[in-house]
């Protein structure tokens, strides 16, 4: 009888592995903005309801602008809080004030803080193999809240494991709520 329970819970375990996304997310969020970073986000974004992002290094043989404008597409309705249009912009264009920040290609361990302040012009290091991404909801140089996410290597920005990496990250950019305590309140 244990050969029978051992065979199925083996088949369970293939079977949840095989469910399983290729993509790793660490997230954090700011402990110091009780007001809440989902409704700071749908400030940031104003009236228009547009998010300018900037995005750092290139891990494709193919010209950055192409990459930038594929990151922006795949961002599109996946971040978990107030509807916004996601729209690329040279870092020289917006020194200081709100965006994301992305940064293709990122070491782990590099701060989303120190991503913030550099504003789209820290330079990752060469590709090793895995693709990763850190990006950044910024506040001037201050990093509200943030992901970093993992997965195998990607071919091309098209490629759909790339897709997925850019959509899981920009979903976990942002807590589920205003609320990160479970309480109903912000206070």
């Amino acid at each position: 009888m244990r050969g029978v329970y051992g065979r199925v819970s083996l088949f369970f375990v293939v079977l949840l592995a095989g469910c399983a996304s290729q993509v790793t997310t660490q997230t954090s969020y700011d402990v110091y903005l009780r007001a809440g970073v989902p409704s700071e986000f749908g400030y940031a974004s104003g009236e228009t309801g547009v998010m300018p992002v900037l995005i750092a290094g290139n891990p494709f043989p193919l010209p950055k602008p192409a990459v930038d404008q594929s990151v922006v597409a795949a961002m599109q309705g996946k971040v978990n809080g107030p509807p916004v249009r996601f729209v690329a912009v040279p870092a020289s264009s917006l020194p200081a004030g709100y965006a994301v920040v992305v940064l293709l290609n990122a070491a782990p361990g590099t701060s989303a803080n120190l991503l913030c302040a550099q504003r789209g012009l820290l330079e990752p290091p060469p590709r090793s193999g895995a693709t990763t991404l850190l990006m950044a909801f910024c506040g001037n140089a201050n990093a509200r809240s943030w992901a970093y996410s993992t997965t195998g290597p990607t071919a091309s920005p098209e490629d759909p494991l790339f897709q997925e990496l850019i959509a899981r990250t920009t979903f976990a950019l942002l807590p589920p709520r205003d609320d990160d305590w479970g309480r109903g309140n912000i206070m």
